[in-house]
């Protein structure tokens, strides 16, 4: 019964992000909900159960990227992680957002956002 319920929950979560109309507060894919954490605009987080990617954090500033020099700050400063996910997550949940953990989400991660994101090209 309870596995039944997470299904149900999960089905409803991605069924609501992927049928938000496209006003800027849902984000589907790494790229753009990169640029959601690194901007505090996460409201809910959605990533995959289970899995890694690897990627790069500033310890000057905290920016997450998926490849190095999306920082200003540059090396030394930007190290390698071993899973931009958790770190999302501890980053989303530092700013008082929230995690949903599913089998299957969209792009991998996605995301509702607080607030409409400032510029989301050029994202890390």
């Amino acid at each position: 019964m309870v596995a039944n319920w997470v299904s149900q929950h999960e089905e409803r979560l991605v069924t609501q992000i992927m049928q938000q109309p496209p006003d800027g507060l849902t984000m589907v894919g790494l790229t753009s909900c990169l640029a959601a954490v690194n901007q505090h605009a996460v409201g809910v987080l959605v990533v995959p159960v289970g899995g890694l990617i690897p990627g790069f954090a500033c310890q000057l500033c905290g920016t997450l990227a998926c490849a190095p020099g999306g920082c200003p700050h540059q090396p030394p400063t930007v190290r390698p992680i071993p899973d931009l996910l958790e770190e999302m997550t501890a980053a989303t949940l530092d700013d008082g957002g929230q995690v949903e953990a599913v089998r299957d989400p969209p792009a991998d991660v996605a995301a509702r956002l607080r607030f409409q994101l400032a510029q989301v090209a050029g994202a890390l």
